[in-house]
């Protein structure tokens, strides 16, 4: 396989050396291959076709190409009125209209039907197929001999002389060192060179030979759409519409699309513009002093100076780093020059090439981001803005934003563009149609009282009409303001799409650009001319917002494929004809005819009505079906002419075709005559055949006879047949039972069935035998020991196999988190040995979320056993199961499908009776999940839903204190170290013992809400989680201690049993920083936590909180926001007690909102100002109820609170205690103490 790196760098080095003029000019292609139906991509010659299609001769074939369809013409060997060869040399087209064709080096053909030719040999080869200046056909052979064509033969003609080609323009010195394969002259004057090897030169009319420079070269570009595809150029033919067509060797057959040298046509392009990028066009405007400027979907804006051929990227300083800032969505420059540019973060303003001023909601009050576009008030001096979410207005004498009156009426409005004119403002909206604001009032134009559709992209005023033009989602709707009246244009009008995006006036016409193309519209009738998307234009998808108008006219277009401009002066934008022509479908003479009409039309050609009418029967013009296929029945009998032309065509040029009409024979008077004759003739006949009835009646017998002998034997045979057939199918379904039978009696299924038959024959005379050995009397007690001895391990045996085999012995059901995808992983290597122990294909497929997901672990494993252990009974052998999988929601989807025939001849069955099935529906139902099992087009198909819970984010677990873990501070040995460690009751204790606790302080918890409790109360140096299932209580504490900015840093130590790779990479993403397996030394245990010790970063200072709480002072300035919030807490911490103190009372002080308060809190703390407020209020009262005589309502109103029972609400759910009983349990340690 060649190295694509190699072939890239290639292609950049052969286009590096092409022609400078090869990227300056502007004709476009449109070019024909094997893949729209040409025979073949080598072109020897072209000529037109009398009814206005082209021929095309290639190296292997003939084509004719009627401008929508090919059809191919080649060499048949079993048909000798086919084409004599494939490698078309020459094509003639004699005064007759016939065709000539040189396809075989001693052959000429000639086109004589629809398909077929007559073949005219020479005996020796020929040279040159032409015709004379009559328009007579000429051969020439190799021995220099010329013949004619007369009377349908071939003959020679001595003084016969081909007709001159055309005299050749006067080469440049330039074009003259390559080999010129090809020179042709159209009638506008333009001259064509097609090459050997240096592609196409082109010489516009209106230069002479002298501009050298001038003349246009055209090579091979594979990264232009509308380039050529070889350099080779075979052929030149200028079609009967104008259109000019290059023949190329290995590169198909190309036409000059029409106006293409006047539409420009910008695209990122490795060699004229590789620093553009290949991505869609946003926005687009040229400044006055010519700069152009082009804005991308996400990749910013680039810019190209007047007079310059390269465009360069508009740079960006450090603090508009945010991609959003590159998502152009508006381009405008105001009256002074200077360019605005609306982004999806915000706007700024560029001068010289520079961002100069930058405007976004941190640096401007109320300003909305996403910027849609921009209109000036010249005379007002002032900017309206279009955004995601309202309007705004910008004064540009104050420099800054304003508020504006009616401002209100458009907040929260999602406006795509604004629009200003004689004082009004027109705002296009997603949904709420186009608003008008005038002098702070607001009116809105929506589909209630006439717009079309209230999704709309663009207004334009119509000066001379006082008509305002809106795009909308739905086409376009015409208003009439003054009148109220509203007239529309959509597809059914002749538009590409609905969705119009944008409309510039021009002269009496309207341009508008569409999601699928753009055209225009005359003011004056409102008729639609839509320019092709084929026909030279970048793209038939163009973008919402990237459209320009300059003053003098120049239209600017921007899509997906880059960005086309033109004037519309400098279009011709007429169009020819098609050229009409007829085939009789029904033969003259016939009571019906029927014609076809076919339109011959070849790029941008006018599309119209087709009239005819027939002579001499109805000379009135009538409109032919729009199915173009005219039947013309009723006629008398005589002679008719059928006229057919173009509506448009104002010569009056019409195609027309004689034909003749003669009436059915049953309306000749003479068939009468001879019917009578007839029936005399008949009756003669009747009395001979009565003669011969007997003998005819003997015969039939006989015959009858003998078919009836026949056909018992065909049923005999039939019957044979189909016994046979039976026979066939019982011997499959025998072979094929028995495959299954043999599968029962895998170890596996018989061990299933020897535990189930021990435990039904074999306890219950145990269990009944140690009763009886119990309540027996033995002379020698011994001899009783030793048999209840020997009988134990056989109970205890049974007793395992039940435990293992009965689904009734499961523990209660309880969740857990789990992987999908691991589970399944593991699940599906288990299936996979014994589906293909059995030849059954398995097909798996799955769509799992790759996050912690919480449900009964065991239960689903076993569902899954249990379902694949009664299907693999019933799957036939080569049958198919497919097994896909999916997570949507909360819902875990399973979908299995097999074809097995055996399954579904016994799903009956198999639902209503199968073991492994009722226990998977048992396991199934304790999941909460459901099951479909159904059979569906020969197929079975079990469709399974199981719930499952995500695991959550709680970041409020880490708040509250027990009133147990209080005094647990003071109760830290100085020097030791602190582990916390949380496993069940029954497995911590053995973890105590090996940990050293000479170096350690052992906090040991049972439940999360006291750990929860215990991390807040003091500092812990190492957290142990020791052989716990990781359950949504672990994993949200995990999550909270990592969201929690002071416990962050604490190491966690996991001690498991087994602890997969994948899920050692979810718990380290949870913070988790060492794992252990066990079992493990007590030598490693604490080695591992002396390590996580060591490594543990230092505590963070105390925040703005401590310290000023603290009275202590920050060493290093602080910021304004970090001063502002000092105030406030200076504030708080003076008026906390104060029961009239409130979140409004501070802000009323500071001079600020509330919002900017609650945000300054969250921001710099992490809390509200209402919970510092409350904790300072309840650790105070902690002190009261400890160290002083006051009761509850007293203690409640010294700290601040109006309510007693507010306030014992919030001390409950902060300490896990009452206030009374935080109260008495402090006095009785005080008492116990004394």
């Amino acid at each position: 396989m060649p190295n694509p790196k190699l072939i890239s760098f290639v292609l950049l080095i052969f286009f590096n050396l092409l022609s400078p003029t090869l990227f300056s000019q502007n004709l476009k292609f449109k070019t024909y291959q094997v893949e729209q139906g040409l025979s073949n991509n080598s072109i020897n010659v072209m000529a037109n076709d009398p009814l206005g299609g082209i021929w095309i001769g290639t190296w292997d074939g003939l084509n004719y190409f009627d401008g929508k369809n090919f059809t191919v013409f080649g060499h048949q060997l079993d048909n000798p009125n086919s084409l004599a060869g494939n490698y078309v040399n020459a094509i003639v087209v004699d005064k007759y209209h016939q065709l000539w064709v040189w396809a075989d080096p001693e052959t000429i053909s000639l086109k004589v039907g629809k398909h077929e030719f007559d073949n005219f040999h020479f005996d020796q080869r020929i040279t040159n197929l032409g015709v004379d200046k009559n328009g007579e056909v000429l051969v020439k052979l190799m021995d220099h001999g010329t013949y004619i064509f007369k009377d349908h033969s071939f003959q020679k003609c001595k003084s016969c002389v081909f007709s001159p080609s055309e005299q050749k323009k006067q080469i440049p010195e330039a074009i003259a060192k390559d080999k010129l394969l090809y020179s042709a002259k159209d009638k506008k004057g333009n001259h064509w060179w097609g090459t050997l090897s240096q592609g196409l030169f082109y010489a516009p009319y209106h230069i002479n030979d002298k501009e050298k420079n001038n003349i246009q070269q055209y090579k091979a570009d594979p990264f232009n759409p509308y380039g050529l595809r070889s350099n080779e150029v075979t052929a030149v033919l200028e079609d009967v519409f104008g259109n000019v067509w290059l023949g190329l060797k290995d590169g198909g057959v190309s036409r000059v699309i029409k106006n293409s040298a006047q539409i420009n046509h910008i695209f990122a392009h490795p060699v004229s513009h590789p620093e553009l990028v290949n991505e869609t066009v946003r926005a687009v405007n040229k400044q006055v002093n010519g700069t152009l400027w082009i804005g991308y979907y996400s990749s910013g804006i680039y810019y190209r100076e007047n007079g310059q051929e390269e465009f360069s990227p508009l740079q960006y300083p450090q603090e508009l780093a945010d991609d959003n800032w590159k998502r152009i969505r508006a381009i405008f420059e105001d009256s002074n020059g200077t360019v605005w540019v609306g982004t999806y973060q915000g706007i700024f303003t560029v001068k010289d090439h520079r961002i100069d001023r930058i405007f976004h909601e941190k640096n401007e009050n109320s300003f909305i981001k996403r910027n849609y576009g921009f209109a000036e008030d010249v005379e007002n001096k002032r900017i309206w803005v279009a955004s995601w979410g309202g309007a705004m207005l910008y004064d540009l004498s104050a420099e800054r934003f304003v508020p504006f009156e009616g401002q209100d009426k458009i907040q929260d409005k999602h406006i795509r563009g604004v629009y200003f004119h004689d004082g009004k403002l027109y705002l296009t909206t997603e949904k709420n149609g186009v608003l008008i604001w005038e002098n702070g009032e607001v009116s809105c134009f929506d589909n209630k009282n006439g717009l079309l559709d209230n999704s709309t992209y663009s207004v334009y005023k119509d000066e001379d009409t006082g008509n305002i033009w809106i795009g909308t989602h739905g086409g376009i709707t015409i208003w009439d303001e003054s009148k109220g009246s509203s007239t529309y244009i959509t597809q059914n009008n002749g538009l590409l799409s609905d969705l119009v995006y944008s409309l510039h006036g021009h002269g009496d016409k309207v341009w508008i650009s569409t999601t699928n193309g753009i055209g225009f519209i005359k003011k004056s009738d409102f008729t639609v001319r839509v320019l092709l998307p084929e026909e030279g234009w970048q793209s038939a998808e163009y973008s919402e917002g990237a459209s320009f108008q300059t003053e003098s006219g120049l239209l600017y277009f921007g899509g997906v494929n880059g960005l086309n401009y033109f004037h519309p002066n400098d279009l011709d934008l007429n169009q020819p004809n098609p050229i009409l022509k007829l085939e009789m479908i029904t033969e003259n003479g016939s009571k019906d005819l029927q014609v076809a009409v076919k339109q011959i039309a070849i790029g941008d050609i006018a599309k119209d009505t087709i009239l005819y009418r027939v002579l001499p029967h109805d000379p009135e013009w009538k409109y032919l079906p729009q199915s173009n296929l005219l039947t013309i029945d009723g006629l008398k009998d005589g002679n008719y002419l059928l006229e057919v032309k173009n509506r448009l065509d104002y010569e009056s040029a019409s195609v027309s075709v004689p034909f003749t009409i003669n009436s059915p024979i049953y309306t000749k008077k003479y068939i009468y005559v001879l019917s009578g004759l007839l029936l005399s003739a008949v009756f003669l006949l009747f009395r001979q055949y009565q003669s011969k009835k007997v003998q005819q009646k003997l015969e039939k017998k006989i015959i009858q006879r003998t078919n009836l002998i026949a056909e018992q034997k065909k049923k005999l045979e039939e019957k044979n047949l189909a016994l046979d057939l039976q026979n066939r199918e019982i011997e499959a379904q025998r072979s094929r039972l028995l495959q299954l039978h043999n599968r029962q009696l895998h170890p596996d299924f018989e061990m299933d069935k020897f535990v189930d038959y021990l435990l039904r024959k074999v306890k219950s005379p145990l269990v009944d035998l140690k009763g009886v050995l119990e309540q027996a009397s033995f002379r020698d007690p011994s001899v009783k020991v030793k048999a209840l001895n020997t009988l134990a391990p056989l109970l205890n045996f049974t007793n395992d196999l039940e435990s293992n085999t009965s689904i009734n012995q499961l523990d209660p059901p309880s969740s857990s988190l789990t992987l999908l995808p691991d589970l399944f992983h593991s699940l599906n290597k288990d299936f996979e040995p014994t589906l293909a122990k059995y030849g059954i294909k398995y097909e798996y497929a799955e769509n799992l979320s790759p996050d912690w997901v919480s449900l009964d672990v065991v239960r689903l494993k076993l569902f899954f056993q249990y379902l694949f252990k009664g299907l693999i009974k019933f799957l036939d052998k080569g049958s198919v199961l497919e097994i896909k999988l999916l997570s949507k929601g909360k819902l875990l989807q399973i979908q299995i499908i097999t074809d097995s025939s055996t399954l579904k001849d016994s799903l009956s069955e198999y639902r209503q009776f199968n073991m492994y099935h009722q226990s998977a529906r048992r396991m199934l139902n304790e999941l909460q999940g459901k099951m479909t099992l159904e059979g569906i087009d020969g197929k079975v198909a079990i469709e399974v839903d199981i719930p499952y819970d995500l695991l959550a984010e709680n970041q409020q677990l880490l708040e509250n204190r027990h009133w147990k873990h209080l005094d647990l501070k003071v109760q830290v040995p100085e020097g030791k170290k602190v582990v916390l460690l949380y496993g069940k009751r029954h497995e911590a204790d053995s973890l105590v013992k090996i940990l050293d606790s000479s170096l350690y302080f052992l906090i040991i918890e049972h439940e999360i809400d006291m750990m929860s409790s215990a991390l807040q109360t003091v500092n812990i140096d190492v957290l142990v989680i020791y052989n716990e299932k990781l359950t949504e209580n672990v994993a949200t504490l995990l999550n909270a201690i990592q969201l929690k900015d002071s416990f962050a840093a604490i190491p966690i130590l996991y001690i498991y049993e087994f602890i997969s790779p994948s899920f050692q990479e979810k718990l380290m993403d949870m913070g988790v920083n060492a794992f252990l397996k066990m079992p493990s030394s007590r030598a490693f245990i604490n080695k591992t936590v002396k390590y996580l010790l060591k490594e543990r970063k230092p505590a963070e200072s105390s925040s703005l909180v401590d310290r000023v709480f603290d009275g202590k002072e920050r060493a290093y300035p602080l910021s304004p926001n970090e001063k502002l919030m000092q105030e406030a807490l200076i504030k708080i911490k003076r008026n906390f007690t104060a029961t009239d103190f409130r979140i409004e009372t501070l802000c009323e002080e500071m001079g600020i909102s509330k919002m900017k308060l609650y945000r300054l809190f969250k921001e710099l703390a992490g809390k509200a100002p209402s919970d510092i407020i409350i904790h300072l209020r309840l650790d105070m009262a902690c002190e009261l109820l400890q160290n002083s005589q006051m009761n509850i309502s007293e203690v409640s109103y010294n700290c601040g609170f109006n309510d007693p029972k507010h306030f014992s609400k919030l001390f409950k759910k902060h300490f896990g205690t009452s206030p009374k009983n935080f109260q008495m349990q402090k006095n009785k340690i005080l008492l116990t103490s004394h």
